[in-house]
């Protein structure tokens, strides 16, 4: 029975093979688990096949109970930006077992890395706020995915990003057991965040924030931030607390603000990272909407005057959530502690520094006014939003 090979390179199927009521196509490519193979549905269009290797089988006796739970499980999960498992057995002509999914013909992120270099900015924005809103569901059903990476985001024929591979995910749940054995480093180190490499199942959602920050820094730049390192150096760094390079110091004309989301995402500790996938998403959703605003569409590099205007917002609003969370006396208190400290910096210094001259033209009192807001504005905020290039 074909189901008795141990070959791990060797080909579980063949081209115009019958599978169930598919046909096999060609095979789309091998990994540690099995091999992935192209079916046409008589009806339906093509889909993937995931086939477990049986040396895989030998190696780990109660695989079969696991990957039956977990694709099980794997099926309930639906979401525009996760790769779709449609069912799942063991065929009982080759005794194979088998996940079907997605067919997924827009390559993945690695393929147009190799092709490109690097991804515009805000095509790398938008690939991966939408795998960070994947993550976001993911994470709902209790499900830490632990091994993003380039070649695990796929695109389909439209160019709509999914999140693929959850065959390494670990299942939160108290009850849902790992499909990998507890011995085995799961992920791949370059991509992993430093608590997996030291204990690979003792991982949350973090652990995939820090993966994401990795492959976004990678798409930015065309390189990953700890290039060149080994997987005891990266350790290393956490521990003393080094963080990543700053992303503009390879393309000075990345935002701020995105550099700064991505030193969030990638902080060498647990704890000081972004907590969960949803606030990526947020975050990434308010960029969108400042620029959006400001500038007439979703372009991430705004022009000077829109940054200020942004940064208005910002403070405005910030200063309007923390006045309305404040009590009425306490309104009033600090209404009146405004007032007299006010009171008291106008008489001292209104007089030389803040009151244009009497000559001054028209224009050069507008000017003067508008360098004040801005000073202001550095003040309470000294983070630069705007374009490193300018």
């Amino acid at each position: 029975m074909e189901g008795q090979q141990t070959d791990p390179n060797q080909d579980l199927l063949t081209p115009g093979q019958p599978f169930g009521v598919y046909t096999v196509v060609r095979r789309l490519g091998k990994g540690g688990m099995g091999m992935v193979y192209l079916l046409q549905h008589p009806t339906d269009g093509c889909f993937a096949v995931k086939i477990v290797n049986p040396a895989a089988l030998k190696k780990d006796p109660e695989f079969v109970a696991r990957f039956a739970r977990e694709g099980a499980f794997a099926m309930k999960i639906r979401h525009p930006n996760l790769i779709a498992v449609y069912d799942m057995g063991q065929d009982p002509d080759t005794g194979y077992y088998y996940l079907i999914m997605d067919y997924l013909p827009g390559g993945d992120v690695r393929q147009k890395l190799n092709t490109m270099g690097r991804f515009p900015i805000d095509e790398a924005v938008r690939i991966v706020a939408q795998v960070a809103n994947a993550l976001v569901e993911a994470h709902r059903h209790g499900v830490i995915h632990r091994d993003i990476k380039p070649g695990n985001i796929m695109f389909d024929a439209n160019g709509t990003p999914k999140l693929a591979d959850l065959g390494v995910a670990k299942f939160s749940d108290a009850g849902q057991a790992m499909l990998t054995s507890a011995d085995v480093m799961i992920g791949t180190p370059a991509y992993m965040a430093p608590e997996q490499i030291m204990d690979s199942h003792g991982v949350d959602q973090r652990a995939d924030i820090y993966s994401l920050g990795i492959v976004f820094f990678e798409m930015l730049t065309g390189r990953r931030p700890n290039e060149g390192l080994t997987v005891l150096q990266i350790v290393a760094q956490a521990v003393e607390g080094r963080q990543i390079p700053d992303v503009r110091s390879f393309r000075p004309e990345i935002p701020a603000m995105i550099a700064q989301l991505l030193n969030m995402m990638c902080m060498p500790k647990a704890q000081m990272r972004i907590g969960t996938a949803r606030q990526v998403v947020t975050i990434f959703n308010r960029i969108l909407d400042r620029e959006r605003t400001a500038t007439g569409d979703s372009s991430l590099i705004a022009s000077r005057p829109a940054i200020a205007q942004i940064r208005r917002r910002i403070w405005r609003r910030r200063v309007t959530t923390w006045w309305k969370n404040q009590t009425s006396a306490a309104r009033i208190l600090l209404s009146a502690v405004v007032a007299l400290f006010a009171a008291g910096l106008l008489c001292a210094l209104a007089a030389p520094f803040l009151k244009a001259p009497e000559n001054a033209a028209p224009a050069d009192r507008e000017l003067y006014e508008e360098s004040a807001d801005d000073l202001e504005i550095r003040l309470l905020d000294s983070g630069d939003y705007g374009d490193r290039s300018r």
